[in-house]
C-alpha cells in the first residue's frame, strides 16, 4: 500500500489538513491524528511516519515554517529521499501571499520543486492521490495494465484517435459521447483521452455532472471547485453578473485548464 506522510502546522489542520486527510482515507496515508499511539513519543511517531512513507507532502504556511516540528519532518525526509526510502516530494503551499520565493523554505525543495500554492484541499487531495497511483503504476505494472483494459468500441477508438491527430482539420474544442446510462461513456472518453495523449493515464479526469436544473451559476460554482484559478472576487459577485460576464469567467477557467494541461505536458517532456 502506496502512503503519503502528511506534514503540516497543527494550526494548518482544521481549515485545510484535515480536509485533505478525510479526502485521502486513512489507508493511503500518514496523519497524526489518526496514527499517532497515544503515550509514544512525538519524535519516534514521526520518524516511524517516514520510515514507512513513500511520498512526503508538506503543506507549506507561516505556521510550519516557524514550526520545529515540521522544520524536523523536512530534514528527516530528504535524508530519506537522498537514500532513496522516500521516493516523491511533494510540496504545497497553502496560505495567501506565501510564494516559493520565501527564504524560509529548503533551497532543495525551492530549487527542485515546482513549489505552488494550492488554495482547496479537494484539488490538494487529488493530487495527492494521482501521484501515489503513478507510484503504485511504476512498482506495480501489472496494476496499470488491468485499468486500460477496455472491451469493444474499437472502431469508435479508431475514429477518435484519426479525428484527433489531423493535422488538415481544426482542433476540436468539444467532445460529446452520447447514449444511456451505464454504456460506458466516461469509459470511453478517459480511454480515448489516454490513447491520444490529452490526459494522463495516471490522473482521473474532473467530472462535472450537469442536468437540466443546473444554471449557469452551478456549472461556475463546479468549475470554481477544479481549483484552476482564484475565482474569490468573482463568486461573491456572481449572482449581479450579466450572462456576458458569467461566459467570460467559464472561458477563464478552461484557458486555465488548457494553461496548467500544457505546463504539464512540459514537465513530463
Amino acid at each position: 500500500m502506496m502512503r503519503a506522510f502528511l506534514s503540516h502546522s497543527s494550526k494548518d489542520k482544521t481549515h485545510y489538513v484535515e480536509r485533505v486527510a478525510d479526502w485521502l482515507g486513512k489507508d493511503n496515508i500518514h496523519y497524526d491524528a489518526w496514527t499517532f499511539e497515544e503515550g509514544e513519543r512525538p519524535l519516534d511517531e514521526i520518524l516511524r511516519g517516514l520510515d514507512r512513507a513513500d511520498i512526503f507532502v508538506i503543506f507549506l504556511s507561516s505556521n510550519a515554517l516557524s514550526s520545529e516540528w515540521v522544520i524536523r519532518e523536512i530534514v528527516e525526509a530528504e535524508v530519506r529521499l537522498e537514500a532513496s526510502l522516500i521516493e516523491k516530494v511533494f510540496p504545497i503551499i497553502i496560505e495567501d501571499g506565501l510564494t516559493y520565493e520565501d527564504e524560509r523554505i529548503p533551497d532543495w525543495l525551492r530549487d527542485n520543486y515546482n513549489v505552488k500554492p494550492i488554495k482547496r484541499p479537494y484539488v490538494a487531495a487529488r493530487r495527492i492521490h494521482n501521484k501515489l497511483r503513478e507510484l503504485s503504476w511504476s512498482r506495480h505494472p501489472e496494476l496499470k495494465k488491468r485499468q486500460e483494459i477496455f472491451v469493444g468500441r474499437n472502431d469508435k477508438q479508431e475514429e477518435f484517435e484519426i479525428r484527433i491527430h489531423d493535422f488538415d482539420k481544426i482542433k476540436p474544442t468539444v467532445i460529446v459521447a452520447s447514449g444511456l446510462p451505464g454504456v460506458g461513456r466516461r469509459t470511453f472518453l478517459q480511454r480515448a483521452l489516454n490513447k491520444t495523449n490529452i490526459s494522463r493515464s495516471t490522473h482521473n479526469s474532473s467530472a462535472i455532472v450537469l442536468d437540466r436544473n443546473v444554471s449557469i451559476e452551478d456549472f461556475i460554482f463546479k468549475l470554481n471547485d477544479l481549483g484552476l484559478v482564484d475565482l474569490d472576487g468573482d463568486i461573491l459577485s456572481l449572482s449581479d453578473a450579466s450572462i456576458k460576464t458569467k461566459a467570460e469567467i467559464i472561458h477563464k477557467i478552461m484557458k486555465a485548464g488548457r494553461l496548467q494541461e500544457l505546463s504539464a505536458t512540459r514537465l513530463l517532456n
